[in-house]
């Protein structure tokens, strides 16, 4: 892994990741902005190593605190990967029933669906800002963001991939 160039990320202020209306500040050594979305992939830390060898590398119990980092994030990422697929297959069903409701001059959805997933992506954002800067500067801190956004991201993958019993 190319930690020195990850750890300069960190460390001297590159901002790292987050939503559009979502960048939290923080006077700290990590930084003076920290936005996830300017993060480089994490995969990018694993150069020459595929996305399976990657998950299996962060299976190992020796990991320090900056692998242990950039492997959260690569869990955040492939989560974020799925996510975008079922939210895609999720706004094509829409679509398609948006069809019959057009044919009968009724307000379509997937308007609606759209401004939900990106409300729904504040949130996400927002709360890990919040768990995350709740910590303070400990050396964990990005380890519970990422960790924080792959868990949210995986219950929307749920709540959009399973059918809704009220329907």
């Amino acid at each position: 892994m190319r930690i020195a160039k990850f750890l300069c990320t960190w460390i001297f202020g590159s901002s790292l990741c987050g939503a559009s209306a979502s960048i939290a500040h923080s006077a700290s050594i990590y930084g003076s902005t920290f936005d996830y979305r300017k993060t480089e992939p994490a995969i990018s830390q694993f150069q020459g190593k595929t996305s399976q060898q990657i998950a299996e590398l962060c299976k190992s119990e020796s990991l320090g605190t900056m692998e242990l980092t950039t492997c959260a994030q690569f869990k955040f990422e492939s989560a974020k990967a799925t996510l975008t697929k079922a939210v895609e297959a999720t706004e094509r069903e829409i679509d398609q029933s948006d069809i019959e409701l057009r044919k009968r001059h009724n307000p379509i959805a997937l308007p609606y669906f759209k401004q939900a997933q990106s409300h729904w992506q504040n949130y996400r954002d927002s709360q890990c800002y919040a768990n995350v800067y709740e910590i303070g500067e400990a050396s964990i801190r990005f380890i519970d963001f990422w960790t924080c956004m792959e868990i949210i991201t995986k219950t929307r993958i749920d709540e959009l991939s399973k059918p809704d019993a009220t329907q």
